[in-house]
């Protein structure tokens, strides 16, 4: 068996490089408090995004019945919602990555809260209307996952232990809103019309 300084010695005459042990991470300069209150509100932003991402489906069921589309129609405004979700997510990492994704994300809540107080209005002015507001809501929606990444890369460094019990809090954002979309807007849409989805 060749010593392990005899098999250096041959990696380095092959160009074989040896590994080098990882660094660690440094440990959080942060208090516990702090983190979790970043980790809580990003899980509250993952739900109300992806609230209205699931929502909308059942809701503009609700709009068809009242405005009469027809099936090109429907698939039409079903699908408006997609083009303006990807086109920004690849420019939202990037700003993401070398900016922070802060303000990105303050947008999109921001833009997520005023298109649904809108939504209304533009389902009745019309269909291409409508279909510009749900593309628009796109657009603000796309940034979430890439901006919400760089915050995470951030704010998780040296966790340890931590931080696969944090991703799945973090995650839990996702279920609640799967869970409560799929009861609460038929619920609210028949007791007192889908008019007042958006609000809620």
């Amino acid at each position: 068996v060749r010593s392990s300084s005899r098999l250096d010695r041959e990696r380095r005459l092959i160009g074989v490089r040896t590994a080098e042990p990882m660094a660690e991470a440094p440990a959080p300069t942060t208090t516990a408090r702090e983190r979790w209150t970043i980790y809580l509100m990003l899980s509250g932003q993952i739900m109300n995004n992806l609230a209205i991402r699931f929502g909308l489906p059942a809701l503009l069921l609700f709009m068809r019945q009242e405005f009469g589309w027809n099936d090109l129609q429907f698939a039409r405004i079903t699908g408006s919602f997609f083009p303006g979700y990807m086109l920004t997510q690849v420019p939202a990492g990037w700003i993401a990555q070398h900016f922070g994704g802060k303000d990105i994300l303050t947008l999109n809540m921001a833009g997520n809260a005023v298109l649904l107080c809108l939504l209304p209005a533009a389902a009745r002015a019309g269909e291409n209307l409508l279909y510009v507001t749900l593309s628009i809501m796109g657009a603000f929606q796309g940034p979430l996952i890439p901006c919400q990444g760089a915050i995470k890369a951030e704010w998780l460094k040296g966790l340890g232990p931590e931080r696969p019990f944090v991703l799945r809090v973090m995650g839990l954002g996702s279920k609640i809103a799967a869970t409560l979309t799929g009861w609460a807007v038929p619920a609210l849409s028949s007791r007192w019309g889908w008019r007042s989805v958006p609000y809620v």
